[in-house]
């Protein structure tokens, strides 16, 4: 569970449709991918979706590990859960967000209901 400052930077994840895409992408890749792949699926410079990626470790979104693929050393992410459960108390004003594990399923469905949140409630993804 996240709480503070980093329910607003996980808040801040669920509003950003790079880092969706990036979510979505890796719980559906059983090999994982590292930036350069990723950076040619969405068409994003790969400085981007290094520091993306870096930011989306630092939260537990991601786990990252050194492998050799095609000769060569890569740096390799996985989704570490496949979605995210976000809960807004309106009365006590506080929010919290508990972590799916990656076998549970798919991540496109929670990344269609996390834009819907995002849209529904703006003012309260900015607290």
């Amino acid at each position: 569970m996240w709480k503070g400052d980093s329910l607003d930077q996980v808040l801040d994840v669920v509003r950003s449709r790079i880092d969706r895409e990036i979510l979505r992408i890796l719980a559906n890749s059983g090999q994982g991918a590292y930036p350069s792949q990723l950076a040619r699926r969405l068409g994003k410079d790969r400085t981007l979706l290094n520091r993306r990626l870096r930011d989306l470790h630092d939260l537990g979104f991601v786990t990252r590990v050194y492998e050799v693929r095609d000769g060569k050393g890569v740096m390799v992410y996985r989704a570490r859960q496949t979605s995210i459960t976000i809960q807004v108390d309106f009365r006590n004003a506080t929010a919290s967000v508990e972590r799916g594990q990656a076998d549970e399923g798919k991540l496109a469905p929670a990344a269609k209901v996390m834009t819907t949140l995002a849209r529904a409630f703006p003012p309260i993804l900015h607290m």
